[in-house]
Order: structure tokens, then C-alpha cells, then sequence
């Protein structure tokens, strides 16, 4: 189940493409659709519209922090995430990077099912090319090696 095969009867119940994002089952279960292609919908939305940003810092007392998204300059973009969006538990420091669905709130953007993204793997370092760890054949005692 996908969005396509429901966007006709969304579009008719007026449902945006931000507003698919932000909703839950039951919200499309009051649109009529069955509960169980209403959680396949929710999966669907979730699995495409996943985002990434860093983490800009967390506060444990007020259990609530902010996401930067990528390319984002303006401070009014960021998202307000509260401690019960992290997936994987927190504090996280700040500068991790991370993805996360966008969603609304009290009519503000939020990020909700905050995950760190994994770093990717560092590749085996490779000696320079060339002989001996980019000693110069010169630098050899003359009659050695020639």
C-alpha cells in the first residue's frame, strides 16, 4: 500500500502531502480507510519521507532539544524535538547527526522518531603509491637498490 494507491480519496478529504507526513493511523481510519491499510499508509509515508539534520543540543531538565535540518541557515527552521521522539534514547551530544520524520504540532513543525544515523565506514587507509612509504629512490646510499 502506497500513497498513490490512496491520494484520489485523500485529495478529496483534502489531505496534503505535509499533512499525510504528520498523521497517524487513526487519523486515517477517520477518512475511512481500513485500520490495517491505514497503518501500511503510515508505514509507507514514513518510510519516504524520512529527513536528516544534527542535533543542535539537548535539554535533560525541560526534556526537549532542537534539530537543524541539512542545508538549513535560518534559526526559525529548526525543530523542536522532545525527549520521547528519540528512538534510540538520549542525550545525544550535540553535532549528531541525525534523521527524523517531520511532523506538526500545536501548529509548529516538530521532529518526531529521531534516529542517529549511523557513521559510514572509514575505508583501510592505503599507503601512498609509489616505493617505501614515498621515500624517493635518490634518497638511497649510492649502489643500493640500482
Amino acid at each position: 500500500v502506497g500513497l498513490t494507491a490512496h491520494a484520489p480519496a485523500l485529495a478529496r478529504a483534502g489531505v496534503t502531502t505535509a499533512v499525510a507526513r504528520a498523521a497517524t493511523a487513526s487519523n486515517f481510519v477517520s477518512l475511512g480507510l481500513r485500520p490495517r491499510d491505514a497503518q501500511a499508509l503510515v508505514k509507507a509515508v514514513a518510510r519516504e519521507n524520512r529527513e536528516t539534520g544534527e542535533l543542535l543540543f539537548f535539554h535533560d531538565q525541560k526534556s526537549i532539544g532542537f534539530v537543524k535540518p541539512d542545508g538549513e541557515t535560518r534559526r526559525e527552521r529548526n525543530l523542536l524535538c522532545h525527549v520521547s521522539a528519540f528512538e534510540g534514547g538520549v542525550p545525544l551530544p550535540p553535532g549528531t547527526k541525525v534523521s527524523y520524520l517531520r511532523g506538526v504540532f500545536n501548529h509548529q513543525p516538530v521532529a518526531r522518531a529521531v534516529r542517529v544515523v549511523p557513521a559510514p565506514a572509514k575505508s583501510p587507509t592505503q599507503p601512498p603509491p609509489g616505493p617505501a612509504w614515498g621515500l624517493a629512490a635518490a634518497a638511497a646510499p649510492p649502489g643500493v637498490g640500482r
